[in-house]
């Protein structure tokens, strides 16, 4: 399953009674901020990779080069297309030549010619040059103590990605925990937060999401029970074929996807 599907954020941790609390915002932040357990089992040394902003080829063949990529890697270390990748380490040195469009064309399965364990290490290598520009890579004490400026970092980290990445409901998801989070521990920290709101219809509807759930205070729901949530999902799909259209040479109505 791919990562553009419909995913629990988690901002949904942020309810109107933890954020009432003394610390209880910060320790949901701190839970959404740290690192996947895959990621955490063997923090990454190397540093973030920039995130490609786009790029001559089409998606449809960076994604083809990206097969092609690990199917190299497989046979030069000896193993099958069936053998399944188990740890961060041995993540990280598969994709080592891979830039963030390549790993997003990975970890969202583009031409459905990608294992599920392949998308699940390519997302956590895509987590990994997150937390690394927050600071939080093998660091569990800033993990649990996060503050404006790690939300900040991520915020502008996650604005440079590529424009496909951005159709997706899981960069989506990162984009507005992170705003929320920022504006919170911003104003912890006693400090005015900055104008940092992302443009996205996507990040919009699902803080309106959040909204919607602290308003109706209802801890039984969930953020995917939202109409906002569902409005979200199904303009992630629009936004992905209007790109797509885009790449043919299609006539068809673009779509904003700018952030």
């Amino acid at each position: 399953m791919g990562i553009g599907s419909a995913t629990s954020i988690s901002v949904a941790s942020f309810t109107a009674q933890s954020a009432g609390k003394p610390g209880g915002a910060k320790a949901a932040a701190a839970s959404s901020a740290a690192p996947a357990p895959s990621a955490a089992r063997e923090a990454p040394a190397a540093t973030a990779s920039q995130p490609s902003t786009g790029g001559k080829k089409d998606f449809a063949t960076v994604a083809k080069d990206a097969r092609a990529a690990l199917d190299a890697g497989y046979q030069a270390a000896g193993e099958n297309g069936s053998d399944i990748y188990t740890t961060f380490s041995e993540w990280k040195s598969l994709t080592a030549g891979m830039d963030r469009r390549s790993l997003y064309a990975v970890a969202s399965n583009e031409g459905g010619q990608f294992s599920e364990s392949e998308q699940v290490g390519a997302q956590n290598i895509m987590d990994s040059q997150r937390y690394e520009v927050m600071g939080i890579t093998d660091n569990p004490v800033a993990a649990a103590n996060p503050t404006a400026a790690m939300q900040k970092a991520a915020m502008q980290f996650l604005d440079t990605v590529s424009d496909e990445e951005k159709t997706s409901m899981t960069w989506a998801n990162q984009r507005a925990n992170h705003e929320l989070a920022y504006d919170l521990f911003s104003r912890q920290e006693g400090k005015e937060p900055e104008k940092l709101e992302s443009d996205s219809p996507l990040v919009k509807l699902i803080k309106a999401g959040f909204d919607n759930l602290r308003r109706v205070g209802d801890p039984s729901r969930q953020m995917s029970d939202t109409p906002e949530y569902q409005q979200a999902v199904q303009l992630s799909e629009q936004l992905k074929a209007g790109l797509k259209a885009q790449a043919s040479g299609s006539r068809a109505r673009a779509v904003d996807i700018s952030a």
